[in-house]
């Protein structure tokens, strides 16, 4: 049987709590992270060491020494994946624990567009192949009209909801919502989900939602969209 080689490091109880501080200073809750182990080879044989998770993500900051170096190594990073640093001084390593969430902030507090447009391309599908099968993208008639006003007056209120905003805020949004109104009236209905889809996610980062309140508001559109989707994706009834 192999001798076991393998090395656990390990962090003072000051330093634990040195980073319990940190986070909270950050205005993070302590209770989202975790601590747990990763494996390191920098010695040519493994070592355990302390790793701290932000729970429920792929982020993590390691917590190595070598030859008497800290080796911080963490992920999210400034404009990567993974950053890693060798400093002399434990202050050094508690201040890229701030870049470090710092990055994480930047990252979970940002609405992934990429999702949300996920989230409406079944919509915009669905309105393009009814468009090319009926060989329309004709514009809404008046009742029509009033359902698109009355579905929009309600993605609306939800998003106004969902925080405080600043009055110039609440004029942005005003303002993006009355131009989805007005375009109704001359657009085809075709073009206007594209343009519905697009402004939903612009005003989301315009006015700072984070990830999960975009995801929320995105998937409460689509729904209210989807209650006239059935009119909105057909042409209009021939005149007799």
């Amino acid at each position: 049987m192999s001798e076991d080689i393998s090395t656990k490091y390990n962090l003072l109880t000051s330093q634990r709590n040195d980073i319990f501080k940190c986070i909270q200073d950050e205005k993070f809750d302590p209770s989202a992270f975790a601590w747990g182990t990763s494996e390191s080879w920098l010695d040519n044989y493994p070592a355990h060491i302390p790793t701290l998770y932000f729970t429920g993500t792929d982020y993590y900051f390691e917590f190595e020494k070598h030859e008497g170096s800290f080796r911080p190594t963490y992920s999210p990073g400034l404009q990567s994946e993974v950053d890693g640093f060798s400093v002399q001084h434990w202050k050094d390593v508690v201040s890229h624990v701030r870049r470090w969430l710092g990055f994480i902030r930047r990252e979970a507090e940002l609405p992934d567009l990429w999702d949300a447009l996920m989230t409406e391309r079944p919509l915009v599908n669905s309105a393009a192949k009814s468009s090319e099968e009926t060989n329309s993208n004709a514009p809404f008639t008046i009742d029509e009209r009033g359902r698109v006003v009355e579905g929009l007056e309600e993605i609306k209120a939800y998003l106004k909801s969902a925080k405080t905003f600043t009055l110039e805020q609440q004029k942005l949004i005003d303002h993006k919502f009355d131009y989805l109104v007005e375009a109704s009236s001359r657009m085809g209905r075709k073009d206007w989900l594209v343009l519905l889809l697009g402004t939903l996610l612009s005003t989301a980062v315009t006015v700072g939602l984070d990830g999960a309140s975009t995801r929320d508001w995105i998937g409460f559109a689509s729904n209210i969209v989807r209650q006239f989707a059935g009119y909105l994706l057909l042409p209009p009834a021939p005149y007799y």
